[in-house]
């Protein structure tokens, strides 16, 4: 009787393991109908987006919001698409006409406009390489010049006063050491090298009379050193060597000192100036538990219009050189200005503004009255603005005692 329970117990096996079998194809051949490759994303069990689902997903991710970039005389030059990518726009009026400057399948970031007024610098790379060239377009005629070297990565582009030369850092593929570099950027074989660098270099302000210019070095998030360079001799001198800090910009004012953003012996970034002969600092925004974000010099040096991230917003304050008195920007409601940009003759001050109830938009206010200009409208894929929530900022005790915002 043993030999066939045993082979009846074979036959019963065998059966459940083809059964087991044929169940786990089966199961795999309804996972493989209902799984989706796209690329290197695989999805499963994902139910199909009925069509009217998708069409509404579109309104709500393809908002066209606009950049500040800078004044060009009484107009503002944006940044903005209608395409795929951003470029270069100028709007001649408040809520005017756009009318687009640069025309490339790649984006454009932005533009520095030229103190003489008859153009701007600009850089972009090709097919996202990120070996960026600069260009100069003459608004007049719209010729581009590219005055950079092919095959190198280059950036932030900075005029002197006078509006003859500009100053920029490059850098060689595979190379850490960036170098600076000073040029008339409508005549290409002006370019020369003024510093060769080490490190991660940015030059970042000229003397008023042109002839130095600082640089910053970038370490880390909580280091950074700025240097002095003389654009004629190439002399290379560290400026407040002994401080262990982290910098944001720099200005050279007209009387040698230096107006900066740092953290020295603070857990936020205060705007600071240090005296030329004695180097002392005076740290004007040291009462304010915020970072200064965005800020800009007027033309003659005797305010500086800043944001504050205050609690995730970006406000606006106005600070006076001679008096260290600070004062309100604007009334906005809540959201994030940033970019602030003083005017040629400092009365008005251009900046962007995002908020809840608006993507991103570009605003000037007068300096002395604190009147506000709105100078474009950003699209919201046809959905009615009017519908958007604003927010209100709050904050909420920790157990440590520290009121966090929200």
């Amino acid at each position: 009787m043993l030999k066939p329970l045993l082979a009846a117990s074979s036959v019963l096996v065998l059966s459940l393991a083809a059964h087991a079998h044929n169940h786990g194809e089966s199961e795999e051949a309804e996972m493989a109908d209902d799984r989706v490759t796209v690329g290197n994303l695989v999805m499963e069990g994902i139910p199909d987006i009925p069509a009217e689902v998708s069409e509404r997903r579109i309104q709500y991710s393809n908002f066209r919001g606009h950049g500040f970039s800078d004044w060009a005389g009484d107009s503002v030059l944006i940044s903005t698409r209608f395409g795929e990518v951003s470029q270069v726009h100028q709007v001649s009026t408040p809520m005017g006409t756009r009318r687009q400057l640069t025309f490339y399948e790649e984006p454009v970031g932005g533009a520095n406009a030229d103190p003489d007024g008859d153009g701007f610098v600009f850089g972009k790379d090709t097919g996202g390489d990120e070996f960026f060239q600069g260009y100069y377009h003459d608004t007049d005629t719209g010729e581009v010049t590219q005055f950079t070297e092919p095959g190198t990565r280059n950036g932030s582009l900075v005029w002197s006063d006078d509006g003859e030369t500009v100053a920029w850092y490059r850098a060689a593929e595979g190379e850490a050491d960036w170098d600076i570099l000073v040029a008339d950027p409508e005549d290409p074989s002006s370019l020369r090298v003024a510093h060769e660098g080490e490190g991660a270099l940015f030059p970042i302000d000229f003397s008023a009379d042109g002839t130095k210019l600082a640089v910053q070095q970038y370490i880390s998030i909580t280091k950074s050193r700025i240097f002095i360079l003389d654009i004629e001799t190439g002399d290379w001198t560290e400026f407040n060597s002994d401080d262990d800090v982290a910098y944001s910009g720099a200005v050279l004012l007209s009387d040698g000192d230096i107006l900066t953003v740092n953290d020295k012996d603070s857990e936020f970034k205060n705007l600071v100036r240090y005296d030329a002969e004695t180097g002392a600092p005076t740290v004007y925004t040291e009462a304010i538990n915020w970072d200064v974000s965005s800020w800009d010099l007027s033309p003659d040096e005797s305010t500086v219009v800043f944001t504050l991230n205050e609690g995730g917003l970006g406000t606006i304050r106005m600070l006076d050189l001679a008096t260290g008195e600070i004062s309100d920007g604007p009334d906005l409601p809540v959201g994030i200005a940033s970019g602030v940009t003083f005017n040629a003759n400092g009365t008005e001050v251009g900046f962007t503004f995002n908020s809840a109830t608006s993507p991103a938009d570009v605003w000037s206010f007068e300096v002395l009255s604190g009147d506000l200009t709105r100078w474009t409208m950003a699209e919201t894929g046809g959905l009615n603005p009017d519908d958007f929530v604003a927010p209100e900022l709050i904050s909420y005790p920790n157990e440590d005692g520290y009121d966090i915002p929200a």
